[in-house]
This record gives C-alpha cells, structure tokens and sequence, in this order.
C-alpha cells in the first residue's frame, strides 16, 4: 500500500510543472515576448507546444523551457 504516493509524486511534479509552463509561456507571449526555442526543424514558441512537450518530454523541456526563458 506504500507504493502509491512513489508513482504519484513524479506524476504530480511533472503535472504541476507542466501547468507552471504552459501559464508562464501565455503571460509572456500575452505581454510580446514569447519564450522561443529551435532545435534543428523543430520550432517551439506556443504556450500550447510548451505544455504537450512538458507532458511527453518533460526532462527535456522544462531545462529547454527555463534556458530559452531566461533569454527572453
């Protein structure tokens, strides 16, 4: 019964951190500068692109998120 809050606290953390994203990457794309990254063809620079990349590829984005944040 132990073994529950183990799967559930990463889903959180990356739920959570997922959702901080997407509502940082609208306020700043609301304000006129939107978080921007390009890695080879991919281009992300939408609120809604941050968020699914968040949920898929969480350990890649969020540091790809933070890195092109503190660019902007």
């Amino acid at each position: 019964m132990t073994e529950w809050p183990v799967l559930l606290v990463p889903l959180v953390v990356v739920a959570a951190t997922a959702v901080w994203v997407y509502a940082d990457a609208q306020r700043l794309a609301a304000a006129g500068s939107p978080v921007f990254a390009r890695i080879g063809n991919l281009t992300v620079d939408e609120p809604g692109e941050w968020l699914a990349g968040c949920i898929l590829l969480w350990a890649i984005f969020v540091p790809m998120y933070l890195v092109s944040r503190a660019r902007t």
